[in-house]
């Protein structure tokens, strides 16, 4: 017997071979995600992908989105008479906001990164803007955590730019160990090629800390400027270079951006 149902929420965009499934539905509301209908692969889709988008969000009565960019994103492939509505993501910053211990003063200068050691990432940019760095700043370290299919290579190239003694590769870390890590650290660097939105500068920024990112994707809505953050070209590692030593350099407008942060979260 089939059931009917008031609404039909689904959190993401369905799989192209299930999309028929969703036709006919009297009231569909579509929340999309990111990686459902954000591209972050250099090549195109496959049109069957952008069909099957297109299909289900002709559905919908309704479009949820967490922020703007994938919003506009989402608008690409939904009648412009449907409304699509932004309800902001946010973390959970009471479990961030209050360290069971202060943050250790400088030097040195700890920067850390908590991301998949893959290449949309940009952590080989890191670790070349770090060498430029340390020719100037002699006291400054890199925690690295997570894994992926490049921890080799990056290790070898952290070798060549005789970097070893500055960078320490964590691999992966439970969820508690990270907001442990980002208490002992003093800035939140991430060079991501295409970034969605970008939680982890958030749960960076509600322990407090200045964050540096690239400008790319939804991650301007979250890092603004010169207020909470930094942020660079991507693929730009003199622009990121420059970026952290102004914030070693200046500690009282390192303090502020972190404070302003942990506000905006």
């Amino acid at each position: 017997m089939k059931k009917r149902f008031d609404i039909v929420d689904i959190h993401q965009l369905p799989p192209p071979a299930s999309v028929f499934f969703f036709g006919g539905l009297p009231r569909l509301v579509v929340s999309t995600w990111g990686s459902d209908i954000i591209d972050f692969e250099s090549h195109t889709r496959h049109p069957r992908l952008n069909f099957s988008r297109c299909f289900v969000l002709h559905q919908a009565q309704a479009v949820t989105a967490s922020y703007q960019y994938l919003a506009s994103t989402a608008r690409s492939f939904t009648p412009s008479a449907t409304p699509i509505h932004v309800i902001p993501f946010g973390v959970e910053w009471r479990q961030f906001a209050h360290p069971p211990f202060p943050r250790p003063s400088p030097p040195p200068i700890r920067l850390v990164i908590t991301k998949h050691l893959e290449p949309i990432y940009g952590i080989h940019y890191l670790l070349d803007s770090l060498r430029l760095v340390s020719d100037q700043i002699r006291d400054i370290e890199l925690l690295i955590a997570g894994n992926g299919s490049q921890r080799s290579e990056l290790e070898a190239h952290a070798r060549r730019l005789a970097l070893q003694n500055k960078t320490t590769f964590l691999g992966h870390l439970e969820h508690t160990r990270i907001k442990f890590l980002l208490y002992q650290s003093h800035t939140f660097v991430m060079l991501s090629l295409c970034e969605a939105l970008g939680v982890a500068a958030l749960e960076a920024q509600a322990t407090g800390l200045p964050v540096i990112a690239s400008r790319v994707g939804g991650i301007p809505e979250v890092v603004l400027d010169g207020k909470n953050g930094l942020l660079v070209p991507p693929k730009n590692a003199s622009a990121l270079a420059a970026a952290i030593i102004r914030l070693v350099n200046d500690s009282e407008f390192r303090q502020q951006i972190g404070h302003t942060g942990q506000e905006f979260v």
